[in-house]
Order: C-alpha cells, then structure tokens, then sequence
C-alpha cells in the first residue's frame, strides 16, 4: 500500500478475495488511485456501479475492458476471460516500465 500512497498505481482485474481486500485499502487511502480492469466485454451504455461510479468522478479509478462485447459476455467473468486480461494486464504493465516478454529480448 506504501506505493499505491506515493503515487503509484495497482492494474488489477480486483477478483480474487486477495485482490478485492487489496481494492478495499486502496479506497481508505485518501489520494490513492487504481486501473480495475474487467474479463468481459463491456455494454455500449455501460453504467458502472454506484461505489465505482463516485471512484470514477473523484478520478481516482478508471475502469478498463479490452474485450468485444459479442465475443465475451458483459459481466460474465470465466476463466478464459480472466486468463486473457490477466496476459493483457502483463502487456501494459510491461508497456509502461519498458520493458518486453523475454521471447522478444
């Protein structure tokens, strides 16, 4: 939590019992922010949760989807969807340190 309160900033899908007690502290820090992603499509008119919803306005949270609705049910979680945000998330977080997978290096 120490570095999620100096700035930086979790990329999580906040599934798991663990994830979601990691998305709980997360919210009590005052200035902390986060990136929940999603294993599914989401809607055209997607209407985030009441609690999402004022983490979204006070621009501490950003909910990211990169599936296609017709190919992943909205808010159907599986587990082929949550081991292709799992790689998705491993490829941005690798975009962003600069970093590559070593099949590339």
């Amino acid at each position: 939590m120490d570095w999620a309160a100096k700035g930086g900033v979790p990329l999580c899908g906040f599934i798991s019992p663990g994830e979601r007690e990691v998305e709980r502290r997360l919210k009590a820090l005052p200035r902390a922010r986060w990136i929940k992603a999603v294993p599914y499509g989401l809607p055209p008119r997607y209407d985030p949760s009441v609690e999402d919803l004022s983490h979204l306005a006070a621009h501490r949270e950003l909910i990211l989807s990169a599936f296609d609705p017709a190919e992943f049910a909205p808010f159907k979680v599986t587990r082929a969807g949550c081991l292709a945000m799992n790689d998705r998330l491993v490829e941005i977080a690798n975009e962003s340190t600069g970093l590559r997978p070593e099949s590339q290096v």
